[in-house]
């Protein structure tokens, strides 16, 4: 991790406290700040920023340089999401008892996030190659003013399957864990404000739900479809043991296709098959058991504790076909230029 206090800064960004931390302070206008680090061997690195807002706006949109260059085009633009969160942590109600929609803020404290493609055509992060020996990382132009305290290179994730992940489970699952119930419309982190809770009071295994009051109890719908839309959720682990993971949803929008997720806990991938949960289509309330093609449930193993988990929006192994359709579609836009060259625009 490169801390901002180790930044050189320039064209308006200044270095500053902010939220209690050490940060270098981007301004709108053009301005940037550059880390020197060494590297101690030929490798590749996955680039997290840590950084917190400090005024509205859109999100932020870096440039991305190594060693004075941009190493591909997709490091011109790199898009970091705002991060929102509920501005009340239980949901105020009117006179009738009908529950608000809660009012949206952005997180004060510091987030990280790894730099990747914000059109999810490219699913895992950015890797970048660097070799042994003294290098620089820049960091100009996000548009939008924010606080950055920490540069971090860190190593891409190692995930094996789930047959490796297990390896050293206990056979006998049954008795190890309590259940756990996890309020979807309770998400405490989100990559857009548009990720608000809302109300479906026209199933009773809703919950919360009523026959005459509007109750909010669940989150997504139309409004979680984006590339690497996040919704994070927070829990509390009391006995150690191995887990099994159950998904109450509706998905009524891709008719005939499915919706992929990728689930995290704590951050981390757990096992390869975490990286595409689908969920097919199906117009009412139901519930999806994780588990293999055979119907066997994958366990998790957890610590007593508190803990994170959190589902991203992926195309993943669509984004193969994504980009394919990309450079055919590229590739028909320049016939046709070339064509209009010859015949103009209106030929008779």
């Amino acid at each position: 991790a490169l801390s901002s206090g180790a930044a050189r800064v320039y064209g308006g960004a200044a270095l500053k406290s902010v939220n209690g931390k050490d940060a270098v302070v981007f301004s709108k206008s053009s301005c940037g700040a550059e880390w020197k680090f060494t590297v101690p061997e030929d490798a590749l690195y996955n680039i997290r920023l840590s950084y917190t807002a400090v005024d509205t706006g859109v999100d932020y949109a870096f440039t991305l340089k190594t060693d004075g260059k941009a190493p591909f085009e997709e490091a011109k633009s790199l898009t970091f999401p705002r991060v929102w969160q509920n501005a009340q942590e239980s949901f105020k109600t009117d006179r009738d008892g009908n529950d608000l929609t809660p009012e949206q803020t952005e997180i004060k404290d510091y987030y990280g996030v790894l730099a990747k493609s914000s059109t999810g055509e490219t699913v895992e992060p950015y890797a970048f190659y660097l070799t042994a020996g003294e290098h620089t990382v820049a960091f100009e132009n996000p548009g939008q003013a924010v606080a950055v305290a920490e540069l971090i290179l860190e190593a891409p994730e190692a995930v094996t399957d789930y047959s490796d992940y297990s390896k050293g489970f206990k056979k006998d699952k049954s008795t190890s864990a309590e259940t756990i119930v996890i309020e979807g419309e309770n998400a405490v982190l989100k990559s857009a404000s548009s990720l608000i809770p809302k109300s479906d009071n026209s199933n009773a295994g809703m919950t919360p739900s009523s026959p005459s009051l509007t109750k909010l109890n669940y989150i997504g719908g139309s409004s979680y479809n984006g590339p690497n839309d996040t919704l994070v959720w927070e829990f509390e682990v009391e006995k150690s043991g191995y887990y099994r993971l159950a998904l109450r949803y509706k998905q009524a929008d891709v008719v005939n296709g499915e919706s992929l997720r990728w689930l995290k806990i704590d951050g981390s991938t757990p096992f390869e098959e975490c990286e595409e949960i689908r969920f097919k289509y199906n117009p009412k309330w139901t519930v999806f058991d994780f588990g293999d093609e055979n119907g066997e449930p994958y366990y998790f193993y957890l610590e007593n504790g508190k803990h994170e988990i959190s589902l991203e929006v992926t195309l993943g192994e669509i984004s193969e076909y994504y980009r394919r359709l990309e450079e055919v579609t590229e590739a028909l836009g320049d016939e046709y230029i070339g064509i209009v060259k010859i015949t103009g625009g209106s030929p008779d």
